[in-house]
């Protein structure tokens, strides 16, 4: 019974672990694609006003 406990436990922990990953990959990757969105704009702003 304790090891089938300890299964489930390490299941649902690998389960969570995976998702947490998951979503702070996906929150850094959001981020890093505004600061390039954000600098392209700049540049072409600043390119076009030259």
């Amino acid at each position: 019974m304790f090891w089938l406990l300890l299964a489930a436990m390490s299941a649902l922990l690998i389960k969570f672990g995976a998702l947490s990953v998951k979503v702070v990959f996906q929150a850094v990757a959001l981020k890093v694609a505004l600061v390039i969105f954000v600098l392209l704009a700049v540049f072409i702003i600043w390119q076009w006003h030259r």
